[in-house]
């Protein structure tokens, strides 16, 4: 149920209500145990994003050059509501990568950044 969750809201522009998002997931549940059974759904998958998050922390650290983990970063941070943190994220790989390696980071990179502006 979570994938098909994630992708209701990824085909999406600009996201959906929790009311329609549960009587599209539920649609012969009625509005009050359809709204239960989505709390429950994001709560579990809020722990699924958190390692998510945290796995691109230690990949990150692991290799400081790699431009994966970086990309799930700034993705995460926002989604938490912290786009500071996301931006941070993205200059200090943007001064490694231009220090080491003489690049700057790739396009996906620079996009996700450019949508935190």
């Amino acid at each position: 149920m979570p994938w098909r969750a994630t992708g209701h809201l990824a085909l999406e522009d600009g996201g959906l209500s929790r009311h329609v998002m549960a009587a599209r997931l539920w649609p012969d549940l009625d509005a009050v145990s359809s709204a239960k059974r989505l709390r429950q759904l994001l709560w579990r998958m809020r722990g699924r994003w958190d390692r998510l998050r945290l796995l691109a922390t230690l990949g990150a650290q692991v290799d400081e050059l790699a431009e994966a983990p970086q990309r799930v970063l700034v993705q995460a941070h926002p989604r938490r509501g912290d786009t500071v943190t996301a931006y941070r994220a993205y200059l200090d790989y943007d001064a490694t990568v231009r220090r080491e390696l003489g690049v700057e980071p790739g396009p996906a990179l620079r996009d996700l950044v450019s949508g935190l502006r």
